[in-house]
C-alpha cells in the first residue's frame, strides 16, 4: 500500500524527463513540484493499487513534460511496491494522446 509521506519523483515523456518531489498527506491531499511545476492535488488507495488528481502550474520557464503547457489537470494511476516504491503512469485533459511514467521512491522521515 502506497503511505504518506515524501516523495522523490522521477517522470517521463517521449519530450523529456525530470525529477521532482511530492508530498502525500494522511489526509489525502497532495504538494510538490519541480524546476518548472508546482503540484496539489489528491491521492487515495485501494490496496496497491492508487490514483491521484493533481494541479500542475507553471513557475519557472523550460522545457514542462507536457509540452509548453503552462496549467494542467493530470490524472495518475498506478500500482505500490511495497510502500517504498511505486510505478504509475499519468494523462493531462490539456495534452490528449501524451502519457507520462513515473517512479515514486520514498524518502526517508526526518
Amino acid at each position: 500500500m502506497l503511505k504518506d509521506g515524501k516523495y522523490s519523483v522521477w517522470f517521463r515523456t517521449p519530450l523529456v524527463e525530470g525529477t521532482g518531489v511530492v508530498v502525500l498527506a494522511p489526509d489525502g491531499k497532495l504538494s510538490g513540484g519541480d524546476t518548472i511545476m508546482s503540484y496539489t492535488g489528491h491521492w487515495r488507495t485501494d490496496g496497491e493499487q492508487f490514483e491521484a488528481t493533481l494541479f500542475a502550474t507553471r513557475h519557472s520557464p523550460g522545457p514542462g513534460a507536457f509540452g509548453g503547457i503552462d496549467d494542467l489537470e493530470i490524472t495518475l494511476t498506478g500500482r505500490s511496491n511495497g510502500g517504498v516504491t511505486a510505478s504509475c503512469r499519468e494523462t493531462a485533459k490539456q495534452a490528449p494522446g501524451l502519457t507520462l511514467d513515473s517512479t515514486l521512491v520514498r524518502m526517508r522521515d526526518e
